[in-house]
């Protein structure tokens, strides 16, 4: 049944997705309470999705979680007048639904509060949780219905991959002590529109510290070990030369533990990447690597 649907997904989602996140303030009694997203705006978003699903199709509602969105398919899109310059307000007043019956259903289940009523209830949570506006989109021939919901800013997961993003900014050249690392860090976990986040800012470099350093224990078990590779090559040097200075033999399980990670995650190259088995191989780190050992010095990691 469609109620019961609902009330499992929305169950899963506030079990294993939703989760609130605590920064204290250094001198302040009150610490700063936010969640990754606010469950208010994801309900009213499936809820909808259901709501003005067109049944006459066997396409389903799609949600899909990604790492830093959530997003909700729906077929069709809104009926018209409304468009994709419409979904840009945040009020939209529709004058014709689709399954009129359904939706007075959930209003009595207290899944829904009545018409006109969703958008406005998106963005209000959203904007009290301090997390980033939503997207709406549909096609010209309204063929469907998308909704996007953005991670809270401060609530980012570093990954390699955005550790790798991270690196390629341009702005880290700048960065020559803990100050300037602290201001990079703070700008980089920030919203754009968003108080919560100016005051999460000052903070939450310290938490970035802690993440940085999982992370890179994630993809080299020994951050110690990491940095002495990426510094060892700043000139190229062969494998056995690189766990030679490990003081570690030269056997492939080294090479696959502590060098091979780093080529994968762009930090370190081979001279040689055409030939990866050449006997003459090196590896020499990438700018990418550089700003690595730069901001593992700066924030003594």
């Amino acid at each position: 049944d469609i109620h019961k649907q609902l009330k499992d997904v929305l169950g899963f989602i506030k079990a294993n997705i939703i989760r609130e996140e605590i920064i204290k303030i250094e001198n302040k009694a009150e610490a700063i309470r936010f969640f990754n997203y606010p469950f208010r705006a994801i309900e009213e978003i499936i809820v909808n999705a259901v709501f003005h699903k067109n049944y006459e199709k066997n396409n389903p509602v799609e949600i899909q979680i990604h790492p830093d969105k959530i997003e909700v398919l729906s077929f069709n899109g809104p009926l018209p007048p409304i468009d994709n310059k419409a979904l840009k307000k945040r009020r939209i007043v529709v004058r014709d639904y689709r399954n009129r019956k359904i939706g007075d259903f959930l209003k009595e289940l207290h899944l829904t509060e009545g018409r006109g009523t969703g958008f406005p209830i998106i963005y209000r949570s959203l904007e009290n949780n301090g997390s980033p506006e939503p997207l709406f989109e549909t096609d010209d021939d309204r063929t469907y219905f998308l909704a996007v919901v953005y991670i809270h800013p401060a609530a980012k997961k570093i990954t390699p991959a955005s550790l790798s993003n991270l690196f390629n900014s341009e702005s880290l050249d700048n960065i020559n002590d803990i100050n300037s690392l602290n201001e990079f860090l703070g700008n980089f976990f920030k919203g754009k529109n968003d108080q919560v986040s100016d005051q999460v800012s000052d903070q939450v470099s310290d938490q970035v510290s802690d993440r940085i350093y999982a992370i890179l224990n994630t993809v080299v078990n020994d951050v110690k070990k990491l940095s002495t590779t990426l510094s060892i090559c700043k000139t190229p040097h062969s494998r056995n030369e690189i766990l030679d200075k490990l003081r570690l033999k030269s056997h492939f399980d080294n090479y696959n533990r502590y060098i091979k990670p780093l080529i994968d995650y762009g930090w370190l190259q081979m001279t040689q990447p055409d030939k990866p088995r050449s006997r003459n191989q090196k590896y020499k780190t990438t700018k990418e690597g550089l700003l690595l050992i730069k901001l593992i010095q700066i924030n003594k990691l």
